[in-house]
C-alpha cells in the first residue's frame, strides 16, 4: 500500500504520522512543495486536492523533536523571540510532548484507516 505525503518544506517531514503509516504496511511517497533553495522566498503555486480517501492536516499533529530543532535551525529562532518564545526551550518542550504527540498520530491514522476501510466495503 502507498501514501502521499504532501510536505510544505525541506524542513518538514512524514513526522509521527508518517511513522504511523509505516508501521501500519504504507510505503510513503513524499512531495515537498516548497524546496530547500526556495525556503526564504517560497513563492510557489500549488493546488490542493481532496478525495474520500484522503487525510489532509495542517496542524502538525506528528510534529517531533528534531522537526522542531529543524525549523529553529532554518530561521524559526528569530521569529520566535519576535513572538515573545525563547527558542531555546522548544526542542525540551517538544519532547515532552512526545508521547502524547505519538498517541494523537496513531488515533488519528487509525482512525482515518478505519473510516476509510469501511467506505471501501
Amino acid at each position: 500500500m502507498r501514501a502521499l505525503v504532501v510536505q510544505h518544506d525541506h524542513v518538514t517531514e512524514p513526522g509521527l504520522v508518517g511513522a504511523r503509516l509505516e508501521e501500519r504496511g504504507y510505503d510513503l511517497t513524499v512531495m515537498t512543495v516548497v524546496p530547500e533553495h526556495r525556503h526564504h522566498a517560497p513563492d510557489v503555486e500549488f493546488d490542493f486536492f481532496g478525495t474520500e480517501t484522503g487525510l489532509g492536516v495542517q496542524f502538525h499533529p506528528g510534529i517531533t523533536t528534531a522537526m522542531v530543532r529543524g525549523r529553529i535551525e532554518a530561521g524559526g529562532a528569530e521569529q520566535r523571540v519576535r513572538h515573545g518564545v525563547d527558542p531555546g526551550g522548544l526542542p525540551a518542550r517538544s519532547r515532552a510532548m512526545e508521547p502524547m504527540a505519538r498517541a494523537n498520530a496513531r488515533r488519528l491514522v487509525d482512525g482515518f484507516l478505519g473510516r476509510a476501510a469501511d467506505r471501501a466495503g
